[in-house]
């Protein structure tokens, strides 16, 4: 019977374990992919508001700007060793985001109408990116 030193073991269960780490990180990086462009999908319909809605037809921009529902885009963040630590959604016109999320004040009294499109999208897809996740390492693992 071989015997192995206490590092060898070390040196073994170290290389598998970021061998399982690669492999894991492969995986979470397709899913954030698949799940980043079905969010962005669903923002730019404005979380599912008709492109037809007047207030968010009146949302202006400025000449030779991207219309709001099509300034989303997709950012990720990684860590030192290259994994992915967030991917974030993220509208360059943030101040809009947020009158027509949660409405505001008009200027001859009253409140505009809130268009709450932002949170009803992050929530969707939180849950969505975790169960799809959950299933692709689970059928992963099983070959």
């Amino acid at each position: 019977m071989k015997t192995i030193t206490p590092d060898q073991l070390a040196d073994t269960l170290v290389a598998e374990y970021m061998r399982y780490v690669k492999d894991i990180s492969e995986i979470a990086e397709v899913v954030a992919d698949e799940i980043a462009a079905e969010a962005k999908n669903m923002a730019e319909t404005i979380g599912g508001y008709k492109d037809n809605s007047k207030a968010l037809r009146r949302a202006k921009t400025k000449a030779g700007e991207k219309p709001y529902r099509k300034s989303f885009s997709v950012r990720k963040s990684r860590s030192s060793s290259g994994l992915i630590v967030s991917v974030t959604l993220v509208n360059s016109k943030y101040q809009l985001t947020h009158l027509l999320e949660y409405g505001h004040a008009l200027k001859g009294g009253g409140r505009a109408r809130a268009f709450p499109h932002w949170g009803p999208t992050e929530s969707k897809y939180v849950k969505v990116y975790e169960q799809r996740l959950k299933t692709r390492i689970e059928r992963e693992g099983r070959r």
